[in-house]
């Protein structure tokens, strides 16, 4: 609910001049426009994620469960799922296969 009335007010505007960095920057710029009309901006050249700034293990994982309990799936199995992608020298896909198709 609180999502689908943040989509009713946030406007994504493409930038000629930020577009034309890519691929060797994927820069956007937030702009934030209060009720009382005092705007904020932030420009960030390389998003979280990016190769040029990389997520910390905590941060990937974190990423991980909040997107995978989106689709339903348990912290518990999140985090076996964790466990075979990440905490094995070789993974062993028969085992996370099961897992991701429970």
């Amino acid at each position: 609910k609180t999502i689908l009335a943040l989509t009713r007010i946030v406007e994504v505007v493409s930038d000629d001049y930020l577009s034309s960095l890519v691929p060797h920057k994927r820069a956007a710029i937030v702009r934030i426009k209060t009720k009382e009309n005092i705007e904020y901006e932030e420009k960030v050249e390389y998003p979280k994620g990016e190769p040029e700034n990389q997520m910390s293990q905590i941060e990937l994982y974190a990423k991980f469960k909040s997107l995978i309990n989106v689709a339903g799936v348990s912290e518990k199995r999140a985090d076996e799922i964790i466990s075979v992608i990440f905490d094995h020298e070789e993974i062993n896909l028969k085992k996370l296969f099961n897992l991701l198709s429970e």
